[in-house]
């Protein structure tokens, strides 16, 4: 079944930007007479809400004459933050990148009476339109053209009435601390392997990182130690202050403390910011002593493994099952070892924590080995380096029937792919069945730089664990097994569980597609008798199903409640229909357990259809 990924559609990156309004008044002259209108005023904090991503858009609008658009956008592999500054006079100016897009653009933007018209352009003579008008209930939609041609809108950008966090940073003595960054985590819930996380996982980090929010901000504490940060969207968050040596705690993981004033990352508190709040009196102690820090040490057994010339970096990425708070996905760190051209290692200033070490030259060769430091320096480790491999795959159909291979495409997602890039892995289907992978869909500063003629080398896929999920496939299709070496690894695979094992002598892996899938269509029902648009509806499986992602899906209402899932496999289901829900909170027991009856139960047979399922609406605000 299509887990339906924004990240992984071509037009993710297009489905963006936004605004909000009431009237201004503008003026024109005709005839030497002065003439009174009327344009928007879309001041204002929106968000849209993906399936697997969301959008924060700050808007501030001088009268009818200049506008400042603020986006930061976070899906996982296709992260931007821009800001526009443009004059409302319809005229050609300089404008900074749309889109995630490196060309800079030339933009005119003006009113046409309600409607925001914005007309981008390229170097390359690509033109991108973006039409923005309101709703009844004052939230923006946006169409976006891209040469003239619609692309998935419109989509509705909804208006946040931020809240405020503030506080006061402490030291152990009760004297405040100056000059501490603060910054506010909103929390994402994410199943882990046989369930073992019962409540939410906050996965966050710098570039590299598995999943970085649009929505991180940042404040410095006065002489008083008070920080304060304004325009939080609704949500729970976890609060981190880090020393004033460092630029913010998602730089590293050294000297962060955590709201209520703990350096475990476990035994941290989430805060719940409701629409508008302002949450006061998040005060906490900061120890400013120097914190212990381990030195690992140990020996690379084959050296030469690696590409002649290439330097070895070292990369400590923590290990994702102990704590419910990741930073710093990946940290390099340099070798001070006094032979590293004999093999030698010694990374410094380690801060406590568990970890897996990784060594790889970034090319043909990758290293791996668990370390957890405590109190004390580790010392003795031995690292094998094994060469990069070509993975091997093919995708057949359930009943022998031919499948139009162009159709097909997959993520697959690693333990360690923050090393390489932001996101997964790409396998795509050629005419023969065969699965070929291409390079992740972004890339970070851990990644090979330019090569000769301005090309890059292509990311080398390393051995190891990986989980596989469908984000595109034929019509009426779904996912009916995944096999590797004659057993199955797809009906006992976990959420986060990578089952696939990939090696220079594993076996190959063989993706079944059932056909015959079938279809639910529906509404949501929100207020009595008031469909609920562009809501967020999701499809849950019943039983031991859960734990495999491949199983649910998920999709957004049109402006008139309605929603159309197909494609799914035969067996029981809940359809949820959320007013707004955490990212891929619906893949969590934790999240789904209180919500339990409020699903709607419904069973589908091969090539059924259900139709007009009606689905409550479920108020959340965290």
């Amino acid at each position: 079944m299509n887990l339906q990924l924004l990240v992984a559609l071509p037009i993710a990156a297009f489905l963006l930007l936004s605004c909000s309004r009431a009237d201004v008044p503008q003026r024109s002259v005709t005839d030497g007479v002065t003439v009174r209108s009327q344009c928007p005023d879309l001041s204002g904090n929106y968000m849209i809400q993906g399936e697997d991503g969301e959008v924060h858009i700050s808007v501030k609008q001088e009268r009818c004459d200049r506008i400042n658009i603020v986006r930061n956008s976070g899906y996982p592999g296709t992260i931007t933050s821009e800001v526009h500054v443009l004059k409302l006079d319809g005229k050609v100016q300089e404008d900074s990148p749309w889109m995630g897009s490196a060309d800079q653009y030339k933009t005119s933007a003006k009113f046409d009476g309600s409607v925001l018209q914005l007309q981008a352009r390229t170097p390359r003579g690509t033109t991108l339109t973006m039409i923005y008008s309101l709703t009844p209930d004052r939230d923006l939609l946006e169409d976006v053209l891209i040469d003239g041609r619609r692309h998935g809108g419109p989509l509705a950008a909804k208006r946040q009435n931020g809240g405020v966090i503030s506080g006061r940073v402490l030291d152990t003595a009760g004297r405040p601390v100056a000059g501490v960054s603060v910054t506010a985590l909103p929390a994402r819930y994410y199943s882990m392997p046989n369930n073992q996380l019962a409540g939410p996982l906050r996965i966050q980090g710098t570039s590299p990182a598995d999943y970085v929010s649009p929505v991180n901000k940042t404040s410095k504490t006065n002489a008083r130690g008070e920080y304060q940060i304004y325009y939080w969207a609704p949500a729970e968050y976890y609060i981190c202050a880090s020393p004033a040596s460092a630029v913010t705690c998602l730089e590293s993981s050294l000297g962060n403390t955590f709201f209520p004033g703990t350096v475990d990352r476990a035994k941290a508190q989430p805060v719940h910011v409701r629409s508008g709040q302002e949450v006061k009196g998040l005060d906490f102690v900061m120890d400013m002593r120097r914190r212990y820090t381990a030195t690992i040490s140990g020996r690379i057994l084959n050296p030469d493994a690696a590409k002649a010339g290439s330097r070895l970096r070292f990369v400590l990425m923590p290990r994702k099952l102990a704590e419910p708070i990741l930073l710093s996905g990946a940290q390099e760190f340099q070798n001070a070892a006094n032979s590293p051209s004999a093999g030698q290692f010694e990374i410094r200033n380690v801060p406590p924590g568990s970890y897996e070490l990784l060594v790889t030259d970034q090319l043909v060769a990758l290293g791996r080995t668990p370390a957890t430091v405590v109190e004390k320096n580790i010392e003795g480790v031995s690292v094998t380096l094994r060469r990069a491999i070509q993975p091997k795959g093919r995708v057949l159909a359930a009943d022998g029937r031919p499948l139009p291979f162009q159709s097909i495409e997959f993520l697959l997602w690693t333990d360690i792919h923050p090393l390489l890039s932001k996101g997964p892995f790409v396998g795509k289907v050629d005419p023969s069945g065969a699965i070929v992978m291409t390079a992740p869909l972004a890339r970070t500063r851990f990644s090979p730089g330019p090569v000769r003629g301005g090309q890059r080398d292509p990311d080398p896929f390393f051995e190891g664990p990986y989980e596989l999920r469908a984000v595109k496939l034929p019509p009426g299709t779904y996912i009916l097994d995944v096999r590797q070496g004659g057993k199955s690894v797809y009906e006992g695979a976990r959420i986060g569980g990578f089952p696939i094992q990939f090696a220079s002598d594993s076996a190959p892996v063989e993706v079944i597609v059932g056909t015959g899938g079938a279809t639910i269509e529906g509404e949501v029902q929100g207020a009595p008798n008031k469909r609920a648009a562009h809501a967020t509806v999701t499809l849950v499986p019943d039983g031991t199903r859960r734990a495999n992602a491949n199983a649910y899906a998920s999709t957004i209402t049109d402006d008139r409640g309605h929603f159309s899932l197909s494609g799914i496999a035969p067996g029981k289901y809940k359809v949820f229909g959320w007013e707004t829900i955490p990212i891929s909170a619906f893949l969590n027991p934790a999240y789904l357990a209180p919500h339990e009856e409020e699903g709607v139960a419904v069973t589908v047979a091969a090539a059924a259809r259900v139709n007009n399922l009606q689905v409550p609406l479920i108020q959340t605000n965290p």
